[in-house]
């Protein structure tokens, strides 16, 4: 039986001229995942607009002639053509390994199993078109192939609602988060103030695996590219800690020849001590916030590189060129994104905190369906699928 969404034989007939059980659709099978192929904006034509039902193993099926340059004549299955969704297609098999109707997913089993894996082949979707692991019944969510550019709404949105809806996991971890932030205030950490480093790629790995299954739970959580993601966390650490060095000291510099020591309070009580301190205490601030400043104009170039290496998405030097290259191609709404982050992590934690036990499940849930519209990965939404024509 032929499989609509393998990415080997169209429209669910038999290569040989047999009709598959399709298009009578048997239970546990997923038409819906068939239809228009992705859109790739740097190379729309190579993939075009055809899908299963345009052509059966003649012209453009499933890409640029199927199985080879010519269906079932010279290189018929041999040299791949052009995939499905453009070139490479999750690898050399395509994307059978994705086949929701597989044993596996006719057992019920959700699409958590293929986290670690790549899910994203370079190219996007049309905002309508499924995603290879789309399969409803299983997952909870639809599962529709990112179109390539980030709409915050969305993302926010998402968030918002999965943090109450599976409360037991993020406003847990949000409560987590908070307990941290009191203890860091209250008990000097020293060396234990980098242990949130090695906590972090756990935290990322169950926000992508969230947007994989509706269904999930602290049993579920999973870290299969564990080191590189903590990699990618000690490069951002060790850049941000010589950096913050670098500004204190200009600022430093700058406030201390700028004032006569001798004339500075040693021990500054009233408000005019205090007063007298603001020409020391203005450079160092100023350079402080220049640093913050540029982090923060920098931050669309990186804000996706720590998701591509918590999902095994490339190599080491990948998550930074792909992360760089979606910061390009998203910068104003990524821009956005990471001050409506901040500004909800500041508003969070000027409540006492309180506010930190939501604001960071949504801030991270948020970032990776983000990073799912944006890397043309399974983008979870609620809505089913319109018609296909």
């Amino acid at each position: 039986m032929t499989t609509p969404n393998n990415g080997n034989t169209p429209g669910g007939r038999d290569p040989y001229g047999g009709d598959s059980p399709y298009p009578d659709n048997p239970a546990g099978s997923h038409p819906e995942n068939t239809g228009s192929s992705a859109w790739n904006p740097d190379s729309a034509g190579s993939a075009g607009t055809t899908g299963s039902g345009q052509s059966d193993f003649g012209q453009n099926s499933y890409g640029a002639n199927g199985y080879g340059s010519n269906e079932y004549g010279s290189n018929s299955y041999g040299a791949s053509g052009s995939n499905t969704y453009g070139q490479g297609g999750f690898g050399p098999n395509g994307y059978e390994q994705f086949d929701v109707n597989a044993a596996a997913g006719a057992a019920g089993a959700t699409a958590l199993r293929y986290h670690g894996q790549e899910l994203t082949d370079g190219t996007y979707g049309d905002g309508a078109t499924p995603h290879p692991i789309n399969d409803p019944a299983n997952n909870g969510w639809t599962h529709t192939k990112g179109n390539g550019k980030l709409n915050i709404t969305d993302a926010f949105s998402w968030a918002f609602k999965t943090t109450f809806s599976n409360w037991k996991v993020w406003i847990v971890l949000g409560l987590i988060a908070c307990a941290w932030q009191w203890l860091t205030m209250i008990v000097p950490t020293g060396v234990l103030g980098i242990v949130p480093l090695f906590v972090y790629p756990v935290f990322f790995s169950a926000a992508l695996q969230q947007t994989l299954a509706r269904s999930f739970g602290w049993g579920d959580i999973k870290t299969p590219a564990y080191g590189k993601t903590l990699g990618v966390l000690a490069v951002f650490f060790a850049v941000i800690t010589v950096g913050m060095f670098v500004f204190l000291t200009i600022g430093m510099v700058a406030g201390f020849s700028s004032v006569d020591l001798n004339a500075l309070p040693e021990n500054p009580t009233s408000p005019e001590d205090f007063k007298a301190l603001l020409p020391l205490l203005g450079p160092l601030l100023g350079s402080m916030g220049l640093f913050g400043l540029i982090g923060l104009l920098v931050s669309p170039f990186f804000m996706t590189t720590v998701w591509y290496a918590s999902e095994n998405n490339g190599s080491f030097g990948q998550a930074f060129s792909k992360g760089f290259a979606d910061g390009k191609r998203n910068y104003l709404p990524l821009l956005g994104l990471a001050v409506l982050s901040g500004l909800l992590s500041f508003v969070g934690s000027v409540l006492a905190f309180l506010g930190l036990i939501i604001a960071t499940p949504v801030v991270l849930l948020a970032q990776a369906h983000a990073y799912r519209q944006i890397s043309g990965g399974p983008v979870p939404v609620e809505d089913e699928f319109p018609a296909q024509l």
